[in-house]
C-alpha cells in the first residue's frame, strides 16, 4: 500500500508541474500575443508614415524637376543672349575695320567674300582663318 502511495504522490507532484508548466506557458503565449498586436500597430503607423514620406518625396522631385527646367531655360536665353552680343561686337569690329570701294563706313559686305575689283585691307585683316581667330579670342574673353 505504501508502494501505491508513493507512486500515487509521484504521478500527482509530475501532473502538478505538467500543470504549472502549461499555466506558465499559457501566459506567456497570452503575453507573446499581446506584444504581437502592439507590433502590428506600430508597423501600420510606420507604414502610413512612409506613404506619407513617398508622397513628399514624390512632391520634392517634381519641384526639382521644375527648377533644373527653370534654371536649364535661363542658361539657354543668357547664352543666346552672349551670342547677339558677340555678333553685334563683331558686325560693329568689321564696320570699323573696312568698307566697301565707294568708303562707306557701314557695309561689312566684302569680309566674306573677295571682291577681285577691289582691294581692302580688311580682307587681309579677315581673312577666314585671322576671322575665326578674334571670334574665339573675344569669345575667350567673354568667358
Amino acid at each position: 500500500m505504501k508502494r501505491g502511495d508513493k507512486l500515487v504522490n509521484t504521478d500527482r507532484n509530475i501532473l502538478e508541474n505538467a500543470a504549472r508548466t502549461v499555466n506558465v506557458d499559457g501566459n506567456t503565449i497570452i503575453e507573446v500575443n499581446k506584444e504581437l498586436e502592439r507590433q502590428i500597430k506600430e508597423l501600420d503607423n510606420v507604414d502610413k508614415d512612409l506613404v506619407e514620406i513617398d508622397f513628399s518625396l514624390n512632391r520634392a522631385r517634381k519641384k526639382i524637376t521644375d527648377m533644373f527646367k527653370m534654371y536649364s531655360k535661363d542658361k539657354c536665353i543668357i547664352w543666346l543672349i552672349v551670342a547677339i552680343l558677340i555678333i553685334i561686337v563683331t558686325i560693329i569690329i568689321t564696320s570699323a575695320c573696312g568698307g566697301d570701294s565707294k568708303n562707306n563706313f557701314n557695309v561689312p559686305h566684302d569680309i566674306f567674300f573677295s571682291n577681285n575689283k577691289t582691294t581692302n585691307s580688311s580682307n587681309y585683316l579677315f581673312g577666314p582663318f585671322n576671322f575665326m581667330i578674334i571670334i574665339s579670342l573675344i569669345l575667350l574673353y567673354l568667358l
